[in-house]
């Protein structure tokens, strides 16, 4: 990870002097710490920039992993995860081990949604699977779909 700062190559003076006129014609500061960015690296290249939509996709859930596990520590509790449309960009092996990691004991309750479900995917933790169908929730258990209430 490396911050970015357009102050770390600038003197912030000099660099809103040098915006001026270009800042009242926007009529926003267009040079300062409100645009400094977080570059994450991968192989000292930006995933932002160079990685794949997997990588991306991993990295994000990383992210948010890692967010999850810093606010359980901070607060001595275990917060919900809440992970949306993660199976997108990733093979059925990242699916996988994102699925156990996700439901180990350690996680709490977690709540997944995505747009289709990959049946294949298995993992050794009790899971409940809720299908939404033509507005109506369905509860999905051992490969049968029991219709659980209409929206």
């Amino acid at each position: 990870m490396k911050y970015d700062s357009l102050l770390s190559e600038y003197d912030f003076s000099k660099a809103l002097l040098a915006n001026r006129e270009k800042d009242i014609l926007l009529q926003r500061t267009t040079a300062g710490v409100h645009r400094d960015d977080l570059l994450f690296l991968l192989n000292d290249s930006a995933i932002k920039k160079y990685g794949s939509q997997g990588q991306k996709k991993s990295f994000l859930i990383a992210l948010k992993l890692a967010q999850f596990e810093f606010i359980a520590l901070q607060k001595n509790q275990t917060p919900l995860l809440l992970l949306d449309d993660i199976f997108d960009k990733l093979d059925e092996h990242r699916s996988e081990k994102l699925l156990s990691d996700a439901a180990s004991n350690l996680r709490g309750q977690v709540f997944i949604t995505c747009t289709s479900w990959k049946n294949e995917l298995t993992i050794d933790k009790p899971l409940t699977h809720f299908v939404v169908e033509n507005g109506l929730i369905h509860l999905s258990s051992a490969n049968k779909i029991n219709q659980v209430t209409g929206i």
